[in-house]
């Protein structure tokens, strides 16, 4: 099932939904299919008796936007408990300790902002919501001066951030500070199968401008991209999978890769690919097969053959018919 909501649908995700005939639901309102048109469009209470009538119904939203109809109707599930384990990011870090036992956070309450005291901080250090999306939030802190300024600025610009989003999506209460991570950031999109297998669906390289840039702008793949990330990427999520059980569930991960070689995770996202259609979309220009399509059927790439066989074809444009 889609569960389809605001702000952006792209035409390939609607076209994935009309030609699967893809159960969808629409919590914000049927924007983008009509009931009366659309044999596959469903009422909420449609959409919560199938859910609870399949427990391994399989879920997939476009929007985090969604989250917050999930946490007011799916509780007879487990979805709203994985959900706020990887939303929020103080609660992933504590989930995730023992393995990565050097990675310095705190969470700090926003009215305790302006008392913090970040003397004893490793800089530098990266301070953003608990639970975000979209780098809306996030600042990179270089040294005790830039704390001083950051702190002040954070709280006048929660003022203009905190009504854009559901308080599932984006919550400014209580902010994490932990510490910068090194080495080359890369995206991936991936889903657990019905039997908690983890399965890589795409691996994105992401470019920043500078330390301090925190941009989602500039992202690249490669099949070379893909292969060299491969295994560690697989085992990253079948570690995740020994801290929480996973089956049907897709997500998107953000990591970082140092000289060594060592991969730590940045955050989680759960229920969703890279946000607003992006990487999903571009895994069908770039590698030829529908991330939608592959996770609602319990699809594997085969990557040395994908890779094998597009070898040296150029990106194949998606034209919406």
């Amino acid at each position: 099932m889609i569960l389809l909501d605001q702000p952006y649908v792209s035409e390939f995700l609607k076209k994935t939904i009309r030609d699967m005939q893809l159960p969808v639901f629409e919590p914000s309102g049927n924007i983008h299919f009509d009931p009366d048109k659309d044999a596959f469009c469903l009422s909420e209470g449609e959409a919560i008796r199938q859910i609870r009538e399949n427990p391994g119904c399989r879920i997939y939203t476009n929007s985090e936007n969604a989250i917050h109809w999930i946490s007011r109707n799916l509780g007879f599930t487990d979805l709203p408990e994985k959900i706020t384990l990887f939303k929020d990011k103080f609660a992933f870090r504590k989930l995730t300790q023992a393995i990565y036992p050097e990675l310095f956070f705190k969470e700090i309450p926003i009215n305790s902002l302006l008392e913090t005291d970040a003397s004893s901080f490793p800089y530098p250090f990266v301070i953003k919501p608990s639970v975000g999306f979209f780098s809306l939030g996030v600042h990179t802190v270089n040294t005790p001066e830039d704390w001083e300024i950051l702190k002040h600025q954070i709280h006048d610009e929660i003022e203009q951030v905190q009504h854009l989003y559901p308080v599932e999506v984006l919550e400014t209460a209580s902010y994490i500070a932990e510490g910068y991570i090194e080495g080359d950031e890369y995206a991936f999109d991936a889903y657990f199968d019905d039997a908690g297998e983890p399965v890589l669906l795409n691996t994105w390289k992401h470019y920043f401008a500078s330390r301090e840039d925190v941009s989602d702008r500039v992202y690249v793949t490669s099949g070379e991209i893909v292969l060299e990330n491969l295994e560690r990427m697989t085992g990253f999520l079948k570690m995740l999978a020994g801290l929480v059980e996973l089956r049907n569930f897709p997500l998107h991960v953000e990591v970082r890769i140092d000289e060594q070689g060592r991969m730590v995770p940045i955050e989680v996202n759960p229920l969703r690919y890279g946000g607003w259609c992006t990487t999903a979309d571009n895994t069908s220009n770039a590698f030829g097969f529908n991330a939608y399509e592959y996770f609602l059927k319990n699809l594997k790439p085969d990557w040395a053959d994908n890779l094998q066989s597009r070898s040296g074809n150029p990106l194949q444009s998606y034209r919406s018919e």
